[in-house]
């Protein structure tokens, strides 16, 4: 999976491998599994070279004298030390990891290593080089043959090695890019391995512990908005694949709902942000924190009433906050209308623009679809994903009103077409509006505690909801 995001709030697009993959999945993880194969081979082939002494064909070569632009490096080794430590990687730590019970000797040497890759990422020669490097690192602690006391020393110590390195200032401070990488070797740590066969596949389980520094990365306005995005996505990861407590995801959720609230300059980065947010917020499973207080679920609807949000930010909010367990305590006629008005408000931007990519318009059509109608059957009996599979009777009768008559009509044509996307008839959106004049909620809180949620003001003519611009009619 890749993540297109801004590296800052400044600067442009770039598109950055971010993968939790099992190790048999990915090159190196063919490549180990031959090399396996090669060793065993060598007992019967006294002739063949071992392993180690092979060369690794997805190891480029390093440019000692790529330089990297406007970027204040802050070393912590030298390449000749981390070149040096490499070369004998194989024989001084892999073959360690197995180790049942490690002696002090054994824990000091895999330390050395771990360090030694960790501070490889801060080096400027390294500069295009941290996703190998990462591997590395992450790749021993979801392979079979490494022992459990092995996985506890990597984990642990990749956290006390990564956390001053993460710091604003200082003699530790690393420049954005840097910090970008270190937080992605965070989000990456697993604690098991994924598992394959049998089928269904179990992916990878996430490492409880990253918890707190992700969300302490996600908080820190000073930090690179691409390494707050990276943040925002492992927790959201955590939530999904890891066992933690409903406290932690409690928590989590208190702080990307606070996450929200922060002002982020970039449009560009501002859209990706908050996308990211409300996907996570989605994967609580709460939608109120452990003191009872709606955070999650007041987040969500300001995003699916803010004529400020894209379209892609919107209709996430209105996918995620279908995902949440809206019980009798949620005004779930008023969560419904606000779905249904977004519609409306999308499919009239819609058919007044030809300008935007059409990706834009069928994701977040998509995504209203989703908010209604379950995407997999664990998804729509286990999980009650979609406003048509709460588990809870409230709401359910003008949820399914408002799916048949309204979101249904404009939806369908266009989640089903393949090629050029049709309009949204007059017809659909008429119907559309006959609903929503007919429906309006008595209240505006979606529970008791919340706020009243404020009516979003009419966009003008052609606006796209996103940062407020509004579109050109079709043929200018």
């Amino acid at each position: 999976m890749f993540c297109d995001h801004p590296p800052d709030e400044k600067g442009p697009v770039v598109r950055q491998k971010f993968e939790f993959a099992s190790p048999v999945s990915t090159r190196r993880g063919w490549v180990g599994l031959l090399a396996i194969l090669a060793l065993t081979s060598s007992v019967f082939a006294p002739g063949v070279l071992c392993a180690q002494d092979q060369p690794k064909p997805d190891e480029a070569p390093v440019d000692e004298t790529r330089k990297a632009a406007n970027i204040s490096w802050n070393p912590k080794t030298t390449f000749d030390e981390w070149k040096q430590l490499n070369k004998v990687r194989f024989v001084e730590f892999d073959r360690k990891l197995g180790t049942a019970s490690l002696s002090d000797a054994d824990r000091k040497q895999l330390l050395k290593f771990l360090q030694n890759e960790i501070y490889g990422l801060t080096l400027e020669q390294n500069v295009d080089r941290h996703h190998y490097i990462i591997e590395n690192i992450v790749r021993p602690t979801q392979q079979q043959g490494t022992s459990p006391a092995a996985r506890d020393l990597i984990l642990e110590n990749t956290l006390k090695i990564v956390e001053p390195l993460l710091e604003n200032e200082g003699a530790n401070a690393q420049p954005p890019n840097v910090q970008y990488s270190l937080v992605l070797l965070i989000a990456r740590l697993n604690i098991k391995e994924p598992k394959l066969v049998p089928p269904p596949a179990v992916p990878a389980q996430p490492y409880p512990e990253i918890r707190k520094p992700l969300m302490k990365v996600l908080l820190d306005e000073r930090k690179p908005i691409s390494a707050r995005i990276i943040a925002v996505r492992g927790l959201e990861r955590l939530m999904r694949d890891g066992d933690i407590s409903t406290v932690n995801k409690s928590d989590i959720g208190v702080a990307v709902a606070k996450a929200l609230e922060q002002k982020v300059e970039n449009p560009l980065a501002r859209k990706w942000f908050r996308w990211k947010l409300v996907d996570a917020l989605g994967a609580t499973g709460r939608y109120e924190e452990t003191g009872y207080r709606p955070v999650m679920i007041d987040g969500l609807m300001s995003v699916i009433t803010n004529p400020n949000d894209a379209w892609e930010v919107r209709t996430a909010a209105a996918r995620a906050v279908s995902q949440l367990p809206l019980d009798q305590k949620v005004n779930v006629e008023l969560v419904n209308y606000e779905i249904v008005k977004l519609l409306y408000d999308l499919a009239k931007a819609y058919n007044a623009s030809d300008k935007m990519p059409p990706s834009t318009w069928r994701w977040s059509f998509d995504n209203l679809y989703l908010a209604y109608r379950s995407a997999t059957v664990n998804e729509q009996n286990n999980k009650h994903w979609g406003l048509m599979h709460l588990a809870s009777p409230a709401g359910r009768d003008k949820i399914a009103d408002a799916y048949k008559k309204a979101v249904l009509p404009a939806v369908k044509p266009i989640v089903e077409q393949q090629q050029a996307l049709p309009p949204v008839s007059k017809a659909a959106l008429d119907a559309i509006g006959a609903w929503l004049e007919a429906n309006k909620p008595a209240s505006r809180k979606v529970t008791a505690q919340s706020p009243e949620l404020m009516e979003a003001p009419k966009p003008p003519e052609g606006a796209i909801g996103k940062e407020g611009v509004p579109r050109d009619p079709p043929g200018k």
